[in-house]
């Protein structure tokens, strides 16, 4: 209601609209905004700084393969779609260890539970909240990055982990088919014989993970601090014009 009546209104009488997605952009044009500029959420610089993936291997004993998941512990972020494909996956790697870091509530309750029941519980790790730095050592001991998301909005933790220079794994929902550096890297939510056929790829092909890698950290450049103020101080200038 507040988008078709009052939103509408602001938007169509302003005179740029930001928008963090081309999805998004495409949906303030059809509420009337009459000029629209994509400005995704920048990544500072020390998000490229290559994290301590030797301390953090050390401080939760993982010795093996690791993948890694990142964000609020709710629903929408459908963890349990990972968890389930960890018995097949622990089969092939011995010694892997799926890491899920974020605040813990009720629903990580009932993705342990799960874990519990398919007998895994041993090969994930949940080190709660994670401040900057610890998420950069995570980023940088894991092998591959997964996010499971049923909805994304631009996908921040997917380019913090290119910006570490890691292959990608993602659902193909919102805006995170815009920042992701390969079709490969996409995976459609629900299809666990997919993602599990992914993963596995990244895990045996070193050629292939490290041309994802690389390509997804020379992508995580244009989202960064500098570039997205250039942009916004150009948009604000010629406003002002």
């Amino acid at each position: 209601i507040i988008d078709s009546t009052m939103g509408k209104y602001v938007i169509s009488h302003s005179a740029c609209c930001f928008a963090e997605t081309k999805q998004e952009a495409e949906w303030l044009k059809k509420l009337g905004a009459e000029k629209v500029v994509t400005l995704p959420n920048s990544l500072p610089d020390t998000a490229f700084k290559k994290g301590n993936s030797t301390a953090f291997r050390k401080k939760y004993g993982i010795q093996g393969k690791m993948l890694f998941s990142l964000g609020r512990q709710v629903t929408i972020k459908n963890f349990e779609e990972i968890i389930s494909i960890m018995p097949e996956l622990t089969r092939e790697f011995s010694g892997i260890k799926l890491v899920i870091g974020g605040e813990k509530t009720q629903y990580t309750e009932k993705c342990k539970k799960l874990s519990e029941k398919l007998g895994i519980e041993r090969n994930i790790i949940w080190p709660g909240f994670m401040n900057s730095q610890q998420k950069r050592d995570a980023y940088a001991t894991c092998d591959v990055y997964i996010c499971s998301s049923i909805r994304e909005s631009l996908g921040t933790t997917v380019l913090e982990a290119m910006a570490q220079g890691k292959p990608v794994i993602a659902t193909n929902a919102g805006g995170i088919p815009e920042i992701v550096p390969d079709r490969f890297c996409l995976y459609k939510q629900g299809n666990g014989e997919e993602l599990i056929n992914k993963i596995k790829k990244l895990l045996t092909n070193k050629k292939l993970a490290s041309k994802i890698a690389e390509r997804g950290r020379k992508k995580a450049k244009e989202y960064s601090f500098e570039v997205m103020k250039a942009v916004y101080l150009k948009t604000i200038n010629g406003i002002k014009k």
